[in-house]
């Protein structure tokens, strides 16, 4: 059994091809089932609507139905017997989802002695529905869901690193984002992007399978996202009139720095291409991967301690840029500013 222990991105991208062939197929043969109880332990924490809403299945479920019952029975109260017959849950977890959503004031409970619990959504309701559904439309929250839910996944099933078809993720409960479920393309590039940064290992195998690293552990472990990873700790420098690359720019920089170089450009230069991506355009597809692309070249250049990386994290937005067709003032823009701050910190 061969295991890829490099960062080569040809064997990625061939990996995740041979890969993608088998993840819908395997999403058809595992349709999800939610155990009765599985879904009890994620209302029993202290909650946040906003933050936690769209990773929380039935959480999210219930409230996009709820949305709907009340476009089709305006001002009347739902019943939790008809959405635990519909998701084939316990009443008892029908009803003590609707009390979490309660809490935090996304309905309205009528209060009855005994029998069903009447409830109907509230204004603050309303708008998370709309948010609910505006996030199953955003490609790029739905990736950084993916890649994250994707490792913790793999710590649950294989803590100790054995080999894991992770087409097995389409059958869970985490594979879902705003209700609905994630994507067999989704998952191959999260498979992608957890290989580049070295938290899974491709093993060539039949099928082909991952196991996670000691730092994909190490995430899991911190409670780390993965667009976010544990700061690593080195000496602090500050960088006064460090990026001249757009107007408004910060003028004080502090970066943690463990490279001896000042990668502050680049990292001003990967928050310019998010910002640009909107108006560059390319399709939603294109846009997310190269938003997706910038968050890691602006992670590389404030926090890694190897070079190379860096200069890989560079060339991976500048291929993505080179390869739009549409030349714009933007884009042109772009493309001039990356080679300035590529020069600033490498000087070549």
């Amino acid at each position: 059994m061969a295991r890829n222990r490099g960062i080569n991105q040809r064997e990625i991208d061939k990996f995740v091809k041979g890969l993608a062939k088998g993840f819908e197929g395997a999403a058809r043969r595992n349709p999800i089932r939610v155990p009765v109880h599985a879904e009890a332990t994620a209302v029993t924490a202290p909650w946040n609507s906003e933050a936690d809403l769209e990773e929380d299945l039935l959480l999210a479920k219930l409230l996009l139905w709820l949305g709907d019952y009340a476009m089709e029975h305006p001002g009347m109260y739902a019943e939790t017997a008809e959405f635990a017959e519909q998701e084939g849950i316990g009443a008892d977890e029908a009803e003590v989802l609707v009390l979490a959503l309660e809490q935090v004031d996304l309905v309205k409970v009528l209060r009855v002695m005994g029998g069903d619990v009447p409830f109907m959504l509230s204004g603050k309701g309303r708008v998370q529905v709309r948010r609910l559904r505006a996030l199953q439309q955003d490609g790029a929250a739905r990736l950084r869901h993916t890649i994250n839910a994707l490792l913790k996944w793999l710590f649950a099933v294989a803590p100790d690193q054995k080999p894991v078809d992770p087409s097995g993720f389409l059958a869970a409960r985490q594979a879902f984002f705003a209700g609905v479920p994630v994507s067999g393309e989704d998952l191959g590039r999260s498979v992608a992007h957890l290989a580049q940064r070295e938290l899974i290992e491709l093993i060539d195998t039949t099928p082909a399978t991952v196991a996670l690293t000691g730092a994909g552990i190490d995430t899991v472990l911190a409670g780390a996202s993965v667009t976010t990873p544990p700061t690593r700790l080195g000496d602090n420098y500050t960088f006064h009139n460090s990026s001249n690359i757009v107007a408004g720019s910060q003028q004080s920089v502090v970066q943690n720095n463990t490279t001896g170089i000042d990668a502050s450009a680049l990292h001003e230069f990967a928050k310019v291409v998010k910002q640009f991506a909107p108006v560059l355009g390319v399709t939603p597809a294109e846009q997310a991967e190269l938003i997706e692309d910038a968050e890691i070249l602006s992670e590389e250049s404030a926090q890694s301690d190897d070079p190379g990386r860096i200069r890989a994290a560079y060339d991976q937005v500048r291929a993505r840029l080179d390869g739009i067709t549409t030349v714009t003032a933007g884009l042109t823009t772009l493309a001039a500013q990356g080679q300035a701050a590529y020069q600033a910190v490498f000087g070549t």
